[in-house]
């Protein structure tokens, strides 16, 4: 987070009472029981750091499902009907799913922001082709939306990848920072301006910044128990397609 400090405002709000995008939430029974706990850990992050609630789904047609099948992947944003967050087994750390529900709330990584240009230099000729667009590509203003808006540029973002991520020779890095001695991504956790995004957004600024991460955000699958949050998804089959 170098250089970057929470300012004391933000912007008006877009909406008011709990947030819609993680109303209805289930997590699949595929999971082993130290995995679901795991992401219940995330879940009880995000409710205690800022105002967005989860709830489990009973019979919405809106609803996430937290799935092992597909690719480490997320939508930004509710988009209606049954969405899927995919960790499979191979990616399933804190880390992870703190970065795939951040994208469901409705945020976009990082480093596609429109402006990031002033903030890293990508090196296109050391990333797969295959994710240079989508992992990559700057996205534009009419893309986020009305009243969208950034805040601070945060290196150390849940959703700013490291510099050497989808590399062709990982020996080199894929993107760099404009400002000297910044580390690019790899905190596996949210940091204070990721907090203060949500709360900004989701107009509750009163939301304590937390200062008890530790408490969380550990990648091994014990820990911190408490009530749970995803109801499982069913048996499998249709279920988890």
């Amino acid at each position: 987070m170098a250089g970057a400090s929470l300012p004391e405002t933000g912007p008006e709000p877009r909406r008011s009472g709990p947030p819609p995008a993680l109303q209805g939430t289930c997590i699949s029974s595929n999971y082993s029981s130290s995995e679901r706990e795991l992401i219940n850990r995330v879940f009880r992050l995000f409710e205690t750091v800022t105002c967005l609630r989860l709830v489990p789904r009973t019979s919405e047609k809106d609803y996430v499902r937290i799935t092992p099948t597909g690719r480490c992947s997320g939508e930004v944003g509710r988009r209606g009907g049954r969405q899927k967050i995919s960790l499979p087994h191979w990616c399933l750390s804190f880390g992870h799913a703190a970065h795939e529900l951040m994208h469901t709330a409705g945020f976009w990584h990082e480093h596609q922001r429109p402006d990031r240009d002033q903030f890293v230099r990508v090196l296109w000729d050391n990333i797969k082709p295959r994710h240079r667009r989508t992992d990559y590509g700057r996205r534009v203003w009419e893309e986020l939306g009305e009243g969208s808006w950034l805040g601070p540029y945060d290196y150390r973002s849940i959703l700013h990848y490291s510099g050497r991520g989808s590399a062709v020779d990982s020996t080199k890095p894929t993107m760099v920072a404009r400002q000297g001695g910044v580390k690019l991504g790899g905190n596996g956790n949210l940091t204070d301006i990721d907090i203060w995004k949500i709360n900004t957004q989701y107009h509750c600024w009163q939301r304590r910044v937390a200062n008890s991460l530790y408490e969380f955000g550990d990648n091994q699958l014990g820990g911190r128990q408490g009530r749970r949050f995803g109801r499982t998804c069913g048996e499998g089959g249709k279920h988890e397609k």
